[in-house]
């Protein structure tokens, strides 16, 4: 995603001899390495020191908390009314459906002015401006719970929740944050201006309360309005990759939980975002309400708003006896759906048999191992793999059902092989798994010769 332009050596003419070591590639590689390793430094938790605090982040944080504490001596219903308001505006469309649906993910598309009118309740939040937000939160999906992240608890709680916003960055990192992260929002100048004027609309929508309303209408409808917008953004950060229950085994450690859904107009369903992060609509299950999700359908039924892409949603073909080409696609797109599936119909079904045919001190080593099975294996620890190990000594058919799973899911990682050559190694797959005789394996095998995509 960087613009940043290497020069390229000079084209050999007739009449020169090229040069024998004019190798750009692996320098480009260096100076883009580099590039984002330079980004991704200011992130490290050990910057967070006093010489590198940004005092006017932690000054106007101070100020919102304080002014949030005292607007409770300045209650008025129409300032409460004001503030419930201005959260829907910025939390909701602001930050929810603008900054983040729409700018980060770019999951729909937005009509003048409803363009300009969601950006600028983004900026009325006070989260950030526009760039810095996308750029940030681009960063966090390209490095989630690794090394970079901006805001993981693996660094502690407390950081992912609101430490990580206290380090200072200078003019030129931010800039190369921008280019390397958000070059097309950085080419939209109605973005550049928002980024440009953007403390200026704090102090402004600060005076204009002010000027309405007094004491009441600052404290309500700019701190204690700011405050309960900033721990609800900020639970997503936190305690969605703390608590909660995951329907995808992605390589991090985000969560659903339905009481930051709740609170922030449905950003709470994260482990289906990280699943599926281009998608308009974070909620899987019937039951996990997405109140975002139907702001954008009420504005495309208004024409004010088209959705760019969805979660694929995998369906059974059972008349299909043989893989094709379109099954291949179908698992391709929907490749985290297979693996649950894969966990709900093979492991957790072998996993009871082999417990109900255990021996008392073979239950004991069962006991929780479950989990572990379906875990994807960039999350496994070291403790965790030992586990598997002296489990799969006592039970050749997990260690086969675990291996086939792993089989599965490696097959899905080879970037560079083409559909035909996957197609054959599904089908080896398929007819390997149907000779292990293992029940559950081989009619998922069948199942799976019947995947295909439901049509949008």
């Amino acid at each position: 995603m960087s613009t940043q332009l290497v020069e390229a050596p000079p084209r050999p003419n007739r009449t020169t001899k090229p040069r024998e070591t004019t190798h750009p590639e692996p320098e480009i590689k260096s100076i883009r390495a580099s590039e984002v390793d330079s980004i991704l430094h200011v992130y490290d938790p050990s910057r967070l020191k006093w010489k590198n605090v940004d005092w006017t982040v932690a000054g106007w944080m101070l100020a919102m908390h304080v002014g949030c504490v005292a607007a409770l001596f300045f209650v008025t219903w129409q300032a409460v009314a004001v503030a419930v308001i201005l959260h829907w505006m910025t939390c909701s469309i602001g930050i929810c459906l603008g900054y983040h649906r729409f700018l980060s993910h770019c999951s729909l598309k937005l009509r003048w002015p409803a363009r300009a009118f969601v950006t600028l309740c983004g900026v009325l939040s006070g989260e950030g401006s526009p760039l810095t937000w996308s750029a940030n939160h681009r960063v966090h999906h390209a490095r989630s719970d690794r090394k970079g992240d901006p805001h993981s608890p693996n660094d502690g709680s407390w950081w992912s929740h609101i430490l990580w916003l206290f380090i200072h960055r200078d003019r030129a990192t931010e800039h190369a944050l921008h280019q390397r992260y958000a070059p097309d929002l950085l080419a939209d100048p109605v973005l550049r201006f928002f980024e440009r004027t953007y403390g200026l609309w704090l102090i402004g929508s600060g005076v204009v309360l002010f000027a309405i309303g007094g004491w009441p209408f600052l404290l309500w409808g700019l701190c204690a309005r700011m405050v309960v917008a900033y721990h609800s953004t900020w639970f997503v950060n936190s305690a969605t990759h703390i608590w909660g229950y995951r329907n995808y085994e992605t390589t991090d450690r985000s969560r659903n939980l339905w009481w930051v859904a709740l609170l922030s107009y449905g950003e709470g369903w994260h482990n289906n975002h990280h699943a599926f992060p281009t998608s308009a609509r974070f909620s899987s299950k019937w039951f996990e309400f997405d109140l975002g999700w139907q702001y954008i359908r009420t504005m495309q039924s208004l024409g004010l708003a088209r959705v760019r892409k969805l979660a694929p949603k995998l369906i059974i073909d059972f008349n299909k006896r043989l893989a094709d080409l379109d099954t291949v696609r179908a698992i391709v797109a929907n490749r985290l759906q297979v693996m649950t599936d894969y966990a709900r119909v093979v492991v957790k079904r072998v996993y009871k048999q082999e417990k109900n045919q255990a021996t008392a001190a073979k239950r004991k080593l069962l006991a929780g191992s479950r989990r572990l099975l379906i875990k994807h294996p960039a999350m496994l620890d070291a403790n965790a793999k030992q586990r598997l190990e002296e489990l799969f000594s006592h039970s050749d058919t997990l260690q086969t059902v675990h291996e086939f799973g792993q089989r599965l899911q490696k097959m899905w990682q080879e970037k560079s092989a083409s559909y035909e050559h996957l197609l054959e190694s599904l089908q080896e797959w398929c007819n390997q798994a149907e000779a292990t005789g293992i029940e559950a394996l081989q009619e998922f095998a069948a199942k799976i010769r019947g995947y295909t995509l439901q049509p949008v």
